[in-house]
């Protein structure tokens, strides 16, 4: 029995990687052949993400793990951390280098929603308290459910869906048996692992609470529940103390840049503005409703599978089976609050952290799927139990039935109708057959009874497993045909071309600070190439860049994005003596510039110009240029300068690197505080004569970060001490009563 229940286990995990490894194979992905994972935000930022963590922590760079050159002028990574980094996942890259990295995320993507499937099974199996194989049909159409097919190329929102099953088993065993360790530190993981999908996980906690601690209870005593509910709330704050290592350093960084433009005001002002799209909402329950104009700005993906959808229906359709009304008004007004949060441009809002989604909308849309993955689990439990009513002829089945059947051809017809208005092209008709042929299928396999004398019916399960791992990965197979990946080949040629041209400027140029900008693949979208191959630069993109960085850049003729999330230098716009007032002293290019004033051929090949800029000026320099400074290192975040200033009075030092709290500035051994030149670089006053100038980060309230997690980690020990001691007594033999626990 033991053997069996682990084997049910490691199903749970296995059958999900074999439909992706199976996908890809027969699509051609690499290993199997020429594709690789890299497509869209993957290709344009991830990689090059990746690939700086990979190299930072395996080598000696001038970047250390919390700050780096390499993001536009220089920034603290702690954003791009909370944000991209902190899976554990991603310690299995430090296996593969640069050139390899592209195999390395297509394995932690398999691992990821192969996880997905695991934590899945593992809520089935504990809130249900039985194992079966009959729950791998649900862990499976979680794993691979649309959402987690779409959010192949945002992997670090995927973490988020693996935690989702533990912290709602965490959050029933907190409702039913008064034990919230999983609970917390499961909730606790999540917001420390991703900050922005863990804030998602603490408002769906809050919902799937209330609907927990309201199905728990047999009588509507409001002064319980609220006790109950208040109790829950409390330690969702407490997990989110626990991850204040994480949250308080990355929210202090990301308050310049993607929380800035969040707005309490126009979130509140966009509640009434209903989108009336959601009309079309119903055809993102067909197979292969995924392609590149939703990933712009498309419809929620909930696509869970067609046997979840069919049994989701049931649930509330049927009166046939044991499932009290009680149940169906939760469960449905729970589905309803989420459904209202796709509906209502404000709310949608709330849930992205009061902002607009940049691409990929509807980013918490995975809380849908796992309702109806639970509400689905439940339903079949009761139709393979034969948990009938006694009454099995009931009138009123066939009024809901007649109800349910006009309401859904009403939605049909209203997501025809504003399928055409939109002029949307995800859906054709060959999806809807196909869609329509599984419905067909699954109703007909959950009318089987286990019969010795129908091999379909002894094997019943199996063949239903068959089934859908069949529709699940012709639905992910349709969804990723609708992409362009970039070519593996294409992919390591350019890093191995680039890596070259890096070492020859390194040899030759002995001087260790300066930036270098290559315009190769721009017009391909890749601004964070500095990232992937490890120099200084000013081109940059992502979700945590300042904004007052981008509008620097701008001001100094370096980027037309002024105030955005992305700084791109480009020498059409640029001249070299701007260049070189920035701090760049190479481009790499496929073409020259048709202005080659200030620039001199470095080096040349068949494919790539090496242009040395004769403009250049040092990044750290005295604003009088008879001062002079000399760079002697730069190694893990630190930076040593010799200082020269010859003259009879004070001369200012600027420093083109953007202000921070966490700079630390040393001169001759003493603390200084640099002031801000142009609102965003540093500049400091430096006396007559000699001096050493040392600058050192440190992360702004990472150390007030980590005192609360350690203090709240505490807390929480002491509470499950206390915990498991009531426990113990409630355990306690009553003699008197007869009673033995």
């Amino acid at each position: 029995m033991r053997l069996r229940k682990i084997s049910y286990y490691v199903a749970a995990f296995l059958i999900p990687a074999f439909i992706q490894i199976f996908v890809f194979a027969c699509m051609g992905f690499y290993p199997f052949g020429d594709k690789s994972i890299l497509v869209w935000d993957m290709n344009w930022q991830y990689v090059s993400f990746f690939s700086w963590l990979t190299r930072t922590i395996r080598e000696t760079t001038a970047d250390s793990i919390f700050y780096s050159f390499s993001i536009s002028y220089g920034s603290s990574t702690l954003g791009l951390l909370g944000y991209y980094l902190l899976s554990p996942f991603n310690v299995i890259l430090l296996l593969f280098d640069t050139v390899n990295l592209p195999l390395g995320l297509w394995i932690v993507t398999i691992l990821k929603l192969s996880c997905c499937g695991l934590t899945m099974y593992l809520f089935l199996a504990r809130s249900f308290e039985q194992n079966r194989k009959d729950f791998l049909l649900f862990s499976t159409s979680y794993a691979v459910m649309g959402y987690n097919v779409a959010q192949m190329q945002n992997i670090m929102w995927i973490d988020a869906v693996i935690l989702l099953p533990l912290v709602a088993l965490g959050i029933k065993n907190y409702v039913k048996k008064k034990k919230f360790g999983l609970f917390v530190l499961s909730l606790a993981a999540a917001v420390a692992i991703n900050f922005y999908t863990g804030y998602m996980l603490c408002l769906f906690s809050a919902i799937y609470l209330l609907a927990e601690v309201a199905l728990d209870s047999e009588q509507f005593v409001f002064k319980k529940i609220f006790k109950k509910y208040f109790g829950g709330l409390f330690y969702i704050v407490l997990a989110v103390m626990m991850s204040g290592f994480s949250l308080l350093p990355v929210y202090y960084e990301i308050s310049g840049s993607r929380m800035k433009e969040s707005s309490l005001r126009s979130t509140f002002y966009m509640l009434k503005n209903l989108d009336s799209r959601m009309w079309e909402l119903g055809n993102k329950l067909c197979i292969g409703t995924y392609n590149v104009h939703q990933l712009k700005s498309g419809l929620p993906n909930i696509y869970a599978g067609c046997l979840c959808f069919v049994l989701f229906i049931l649930f509330f359709v049927s009166r046939k089976y044991k499932v009290s009304k009680k149940e169906k008004i939760i469960y449905a007004i729970t589905c309803v609050v989420l459904l209202l949060s796709f509906v209502s441009v404000g709310v949608n809002m709330i849930w992205h952290g009061f902002a607009q989604a940049n691409g990929s909308p509807y980013r918490y849309s995975f809380f849908v799927s796992f309702l109806m993955i639970e509400i689905a689990s439940r339903q079949y439990l009761k139709i393979q139990e034969g948990q009938e009513m006694v009454r099995k002829k009931d009138a009123a089945e066939l009024v809901n039935i007649g109800i349910a059947a006009i309401l859904g051809a009403f939605l049909l017809y209203k997501g025809f109708v504003q399928y055409k208005i939109d002029e949307s092209d995800y859906l054709n008709l060959s999806q809807i057959l196909l869609t329509v042929g599984f419905i067909l299928v699954w109703f007909v396999l959950l009318k089987l009874r286990k019969s010795h004398k129908m091999m379909i019916g002894t094997y019943k399960s199996y063949c239903m497993l068959f089934f859908l791992i069949i529709e699940l990965g012709l639905n992910m197979g349709i969804d990723i045909s609708h992409f362009s990946y970039e070519k593996i080949g294409e992919y390591q040629a350019y890093v191995q071309e680039t890596e070259s041209v890096l070492k020859q400027i390194r040899k030759l140029d002995a001087d260790p600070f300066y930036r270098i900008e290559n315009d190769i693949r721009y017009e391909q979208r890749n601004c964070n190439d500095a990232m992937l191959l490890g120099y200084p630069s000013i081109t940059h993109y992502s979700s945590v860049l300042p904004y007052s960085v981008s509008k620097y850049a701008s001001e100094e003729g370096m980027s037309s994005y002024p105030g955005s999330l992305s700084v791109v230098y480009k020498k059409e716009e640029a001249n070299a003596e701007a260049a070189g007032r920035n701090g760049i002293k190479y481009l790499i290019t496929k073409s020259l510039p048709d202005n080659m004033q200030g620039w001199t051929l470095f080096s040349q090949d068949a494919s790539v110009n090496i242009l040395k800029n004769t403009a250049y000026q040092p990044m750290i320099r005295f604003e009088n240029e008879k001062c002079e400074t000399r760079i002697e290192s730069v190694e893990n975040g630190k930076i040593a300068t010799k200082l020269f200033n010859e003259n009879e009075k004070p001369e200012k030092l600027i420093i083109l690197i953007p202000w921070h709290q966490g700079w630390q500035l040393k001169l001759d051994g003493k603390d200084i505080v640099p002031d801000k030149y142009k609102s965003a670089m540093m500049e400091v006053m430096i006396p007559i004569g000699n001096h050493e100038l040392t600058m050192n980060f440190h992360p702004v309230y990472l150390k007030e970060g980590t005192i609360v997690s350690v203090i709240s980690t505490v807390l929480f020990f002491g509470l499950l001490f206390v915990n498991h001691r009531k426990s113990r007594k409630r355990l306690l033999i009553l003699p008197e009563r007869g009673i033995i626990y």
